[in-house]
């Protein structure tokens, strides 16, 4: 599971996957020349999006899975702001505004309604939400 926190400058996330029974540390996000690429929800339907939008983000390959009921929030941050992908190849722009994604979001939100930066925010997720954990990771462009 995953919490992804945006503040309008810093992209946060926690560190911890499982495989419902075991649980390890692992990168969710990754820096692709002047962007930062994410994602909350199942971990293959984020590494096909991943790898459409470096190849380009063509409309016409855009991923069937992404299409399906096991679609993810893709996220990519650039110096523009955060865009999110659903289902379908048109992004939505929060451009600088606050959100989160994932589990624990509700968490998140709170925290970052009452001032928190975004690293903070993944902290109480992890702090108070039993689908993240581990460590906070910071990006910034």
């Amino acid at each position: 599971m995953t919490i992804i926190v945006w503040d309008g400058r810093c992209l946060a996330t926690d560190t911890a996957a499982t495989d419902e029974t075991v649980q390890w540390e692992t990168e969710k996000a990754w820096r692709w020349g002047n962007a930062i690429l994410s994602g909350a929800g199942p971990l293959k339907t984020i590494l096909e999006m991943r790898e459409w939008y470096k190849q380009g983000a063509d409309q016409n390959k855009f991923p069937s899975a992404q299409q399906s009921s096991l679609f993810c929030h893709f996220l990519v941050v650039t110096p523009d702001g955060l865009l999110r992908y659903e289902q379908g190849p048109i992004s939505i722009d929060h451009g600088y505004y606050k959100c989160a994604f994932g589990e624990g979001r509700e968490f998140a939100m709170g925290a970052l309604a009452m001032g928190a930066d975004a690293g903070t925010a993944v902290q109480i997720a992890i702090n108070h939400s039993v689908h993240c954990g581990l460590s906070v990771k910071l990006y910034e462009l």
